[in-house]
């Protein structure tokens, strides 16, 4: 496991909880996302390590009035 990929990712997600506007909220979901699921495909993120990461970034969406709030 790469802890860089670990820092880039908790920065991603909180840089989401950052994001105000729709457009850049979108954009900084994508960024996350896909962050994860290369880190995840490039196994340095374990299955229970992209659940988790995957679930803090649903959370952060919601918090900021996502799709599913």
């Amino acid at each position: 496991m790469s802890e860089i990929s670990h820092r880039l990712i908790r920065k991603a997600i909180r840089d989401l909880g950052k994001c105000t506007s729709e457009i850049t909220r979108s954009i900084c979901w994508a960024g996350s996302t896909a962050m994860i699921e290369l880190a995840y495909a490039e196994s340095l993120i374990t299955g229970a390590e992209h659940d988790q990461y995957r679930n803090e970034v649903e959370q952060a969406d919601r918090k900021l009035g996502g799709v599913d709030a």
